[in-house]
């Protein structure tokens, strides 16, 4: 305008706006609160202003009129009333309020009341708390501004369960539900657009929080969420459906990160949340309660979770249907609960029947496609196991989880908006998968790439890089270097023992893995003091430790064998050698009766030493065949030894001859 003064750009922008016109300018004058007519502009406006707008907008949807004294300062709820003396005008004839039963008009005019109070303390607090109240009046039942009286609660009660009543109760529905039902649309509007600006606003906060003056110049994203999940409840007090949401958001992001645990625990508060505030049915609840059952199972949960999978799978096909995407993860989650109890058939079919549908009508979503792949990939290995390590079954699946797994990495690299997490869980499948069929030096250099990549992504003991630092470990084994293999082992060892109690059987059994790695090395003492302490932790979980226990006693006998305990080594043999016959797999009696020959060969005992041989290769077979999960060559080992003790020179550099060319084929086969 020529009359306003010359003042640049950056000075108007700089130059101060008068709280009263700010407040002046607010809003539409005929649907201002009081606070937010005030031209003092003293009062900070909030939702409950919202409430008050939405409350004279409910009136003349109801009436076809606005309330009277809205257009001033006067407070509407002072007027409300559909048939007394505070309205100033009759209604119209066509006014929607004209077939309403009386008891309706009672509860819609509390509500009014309530939402168009002068003073907003006493409004309701959310517009999720006002659609809640409308939507009981719909159904007949008390609301919550209603009075806290038995004979109010009990004729609400009889209102709906009286046939007269109900007729009654659903012709005034019918003439109120297209008002009431907009209102509605427009509360939950409001409510969840002010939800996401609560959580935009608070994710702003967390990540304008990441400066390098305040945090140091390089500050891990782990941290950060951790910052921000301990100000969430003092954040949101109050405000339950938005820390719900934000704990949602926090758990996805941890559950992307691989941290199970917080994952866990946000997934748990958030769902204690919508179940509460929602209900049982609600999306919301449902979703929640799939993310939490979901890193349940990745953390090896699967009992906890078992029962109540069924029940859920049925809810979300109620709530997102049949063939939706959150049935899908369900489906997908129970086939691999079956997997991990051990009902391998059972998983196999209902992982085959999921990718029939999910891949025709999903193909366009690689987040899901990619959990199908996972899965899929889990599934056959663990079956493949089930099936023994050497029968065309078995090797037929290892051979289909590392197609399946080489698919995984491509989906996952291809994805514009893959998180390193993803790419890197691929990565180890594929290094596991490439082990499982015999191509250690592409599951070394995959393992190594990982491990190298991780170095500022994650922590040095996340589990990531430890996953795959123990490939690297496995497959240098395999190819005969036990002594960086050992090293590789007691990098993952370290973290593991800082982070896991060994009152856990996963961490107990990563202690028995120790045991072969120091055996190879020829670390007998060492190994000696792992088997006892192993053997000790193992008491501790009953029928569920036997097996292990029976293979870390079998290394112990060997052990104190090595170190020249001869008769308290033979004491041990003879025990686990007769023993009524246990329901392991071939490899543990192959190892077994190979230490025993070795050591009976060592000290001259000639027909038990040749027992011995016998035994275990009636265990295994094959010279080659391996005498435990990834490694193939320590039976032959052992084999020479028993072979040299014995005087049979042509047997143990056949032995030697055969370890030899294994091992060359396995540090170049790709």
């Amino acid at each position: 305008s020529a009359h306003e003064p010359s003042t640049s750009e950056g000075d108007r922008a700089s130059l101060p706006l008068s709280p009263s016109l700010n407040s002046r300018i607010q809003g539409t004058p005929q649907y201002m609160s009081p606070e937010q007519a005030d031209r003092r502009g003293s009062r900070e406006l909030d939702t409950r202003t919202d409430i008050y707008s939405l409350g004279v907008i409910l009136y003349e949807l109801v009436t076809g009129e606005r309330p009277v004294g809205a257009r001033s300062t006067t407070p509407a709820s002072a007027m409300v009333s559909f048939g007394g003396s505070k309205r100033t005008a009759t209604p119209k004839a066509s006014s929607p309020s004209g077939g309403v039963p009386r008891w309706m008009r009672a509860d819609l005019e509390r509500i009014l009341r309530t939402a168009t109070h002068p003073d907003r303390e006493s409004r309701y607090v959310s517009a999720a708390a006002f659609a809640d109240d409308l939507r009981r009046v719909e159904i007949g039942e008390p609301v919550s501004v209603g009075p806290a009286t038995r004979r109010y609660r009990f004729g609400r009660f009889l209102r709906r369960n009286r046939l007269g009543s109900a007729a009654v109760a659903v012709a005034g529905v019918a003439i109120l539900g297209g008002s009431i039902a907009t209102l509605i649309g427009m509360l939950t509007a409001r409510e969840q657009a002010a939800r996401a600006d609560a959580v935009n606003g608070f994710l702003e906060q967390v990540l304008s929080s990441v400066s390098p003056e305040r945090r140091g110049a390089d500050v891990p994203l782990s941290a950060v969420m951790d910052g921000a999940s301990a100000d969430i409840a003092a954040r949101f007090a109050g405000q339950p459906l938005v820390e719900a949401d934000v704990r949602l958001l926090i758990g996805h992001a941890y559950a992307n990160l691989w941290r199970i645990e917080p994952a866990v625990r946000e997934y748990t508060l958030a769902l204690e949340r919508y179940q509460a505030t929602l209900g049982p049915d609600a999306a919301k609840t449902v979703l929640a309660a799939i993310r939490l059952n979901q890193v349940l199972v990745a953390a090896g949960k699967v009992k906890e979770v078992d029962a109540a999978s069924g029940e859920l799978l049925e809810r979300t096909r109620r709530v997102f249907g049949v063939h939706s995407r959150e049935a899908a993860m369900l489906e997908l989650m129970r086939a691999r609960i079956a997997s991990a109890r051990g009902r391998t058939e059972e998983s196999e079919q209902a992982i085959a029947a999921a990718d029939a549908w999910i891949s025709r009508e999903f193909a366009g979503d690689p987040e899901l496609i990619g959990w199908l792949l996972m899965d899929r990939i889990l599934i056959l290995r663990r079956a493949a196991f089930g099936r023994g390590f050497d029968t065309e079954e078995s090797k037929a699946r290892f051979r289909e989880t590392y197609d399946l797994s080489a698919r995984l990495v491509a989906l996952q690299r291809e994805r514009t908006s893959s998180n390193v997490a993803a790419t890197t869980r691929a990565e180890i499948e594929l290094g596991r998968s490439a082990i499982d069929i015999g191509r250690y030096r592409e599951a070394l250099e995959v393992s190594e790439r990982v491990v190298a990549e991780s170095v500022g992504t994650f922590s040095a003991c996340h589990d990531t890089p430890l996953d795959a630092l123990e490939l690297v470990a496995a497959a240098r084994r395999l190819m005969g270097e036990a002594d960086r293999a050992l090293e590789a082992y007691r990098q993952v060892m370290e973290c593991r023992r800082a982070t896991e109690p060994k009152t856990v059987l996963a961490q107990v059994a990563r202690e028995f893995d120790l045991i072969p790695y120091l055996d190879y090395a020829g670390l007998f003492s060492e190994s000696e003091s792992q088997c006892r302490e192993v053997i000790e932790l193992l008491g501790g979980f009953g029928a569920m430790g036997e097996s292990m226990r029976f293979a870390a006693e079998s290394y112990l006998a060997r052990a104190i064998s090595k170190e020249g305990r001869a008769d308290e080594a033979s004491a041990i043999f003879l025990r686990l050698t007769s023993a009524p016959p246990r329901p392991d797999t071939a490899v543990a009696y192959g190892r077994l009766y190979a230490f025993a020959a070795a050591h009976f060969a060592s000290l001259g005992r000639v027909e038990e030493a040749w027992s011995a041989i016998d035994a275990s290769f009636a265990a295994l077979p094959a010279k080659e065949s391996g005498t435990w999960q990834y490694h193939i060559d320590d039976r032959l080992v052992v084999l020479a030894e028993a072979y040299d003790a014995l005087g049979d020179a042509t047997q143990a550099d056949a032995c030697r001859a055969a370890r030899a060319k294994l091992l060359e084929v396995n540090r170049t086969r790709r």
